[in-house]
């Protein structure tokens, strides 16, 4: 009898053991598994801001691109690929894109979850560049993600679309730096003077042109249509008025035209109309006449 307590004793110890070891087990394959999940957030999130920062860098890439070639892109969108993904432009190196691409900053992240001994993969499946509205424009990325726990604990897989809303403003329209030899650049900044009339008084519609800032305007290209020297009009259009003392004084060709510049740059037949307490040079075509607040003040 004293042996088979014994044998149960013993019996008993070692079960209660096994259990508290595979509880113990269990506990640090939890843990492990809370912790990928952390990290698995952190990636999400760093992809997304790697997004926004090489998807600024590309555009302003090709900001530079414009500005040295003084021509037009063939695709926007193509070339807005390329320099993200390999920090060149029509196969030409930019200063702000060469070692600062979308999978340079994804190598960074890999080499982060390589010290939590984490097997961090992501493969690029997609990328594009849309218009959301006026001012910004809306890169997606879509991606294969695949990140495994080196111990064997866990691991997770899932494709996944990242976006990152990139301004346009304080870029530069291509339209002067091409149009105008690189002699005039024009930085996109939003209008303050609003409204632009009022009854005869003509200032702020001035000051508007003398700054060549932007309006929205679903008659004139947005920026990414610009880039590529298309001028049509877009609902996601953007227009400043051009200021054509400003391009005398650069001797840049001057033309007797509507000054938006989508009109005055471009090829377009319009009727124009000279507004009242303006210069002779300031003319509007007739479309932009209530846009701008002067179709009583036409002469």
């Amino acid at each position: 009898m004293v042996a088979i307590a014994l044998s149960m004793v013993l019996i008993l110890s070692f079960r209660v053991y096994d259990v508290q070891e595979r509880n113990q087990k269990d506990e640090v394959v939890t843990a492990r598994i809370l912790a990928l999940n952390h990290l698995v957030k952190d990636v999400k999130e760093d992809v997304r801001k790697g997004l926004y920062i090489t998807s600024k860098r590309a555009l302003l890439g090709i900001q530079e691109y414009v500005a040295e070639e003084g021509a037009f892109l063939p695709n926007a969108t193509a070339s807005f690929r390329e320099g993200l993904l390999n920090g060149t432009i029509q196969g030409i190196e930019t200063n702000l894109t060469v070692n600062a691409t979308f999978p340079d900053w994804m190598a960074k992240i890999q080499e982060q979850a390589a010290k939590a001994d984490v097997d961090l993969n992501i493969t690029i499946l997609s990328i594009s560049l849309q218009h959301a509205g006026p001012w910004d424009a809306n890169v997606t990325a879509v991606m294969d993600i695949n990140v495994t726990d080196r111990k064997g604990t866990a691991s997770w897989q899932q494709e996944q679309e990242v976006s990152a809303l990139v301004s346009i403003i304080d870029l530069e329209d291509p339209l002067y730096v091409v149009k105008t030899g690189g002699k005039i650049t024009n930085i996109i900044r939003h209008t303050n003077y609003t409204p632009f009339v009022q009854g005869s008084d003509v200032t702020n519609l001035l000051l508007h042109t003398n700054d060549s800032l932007y309006i929205a305007s679903n008659y004139s290209p947005s920026y990414v249509m610009r880039l590529e020297g298309n001028l049509s009009a877009s609902p996601d259009g953007i227009e400043s008025l051009v200021n054509v003392v400003k391009l005398q004084i650069n001797n840049v060709q001057t033309y007797d035209r509507s000054v938006a510049d989508a009109v005055y740059f471009g090829t377009e037949t319009t009727t124009n109309y000279r507004i009242n307490n303006t210069p002779s040079w300031f003319k509007l075509d007739e479309s932009r006449l209530d846009l701008y607040g002067v179709a009583g003040l036409t002469t």
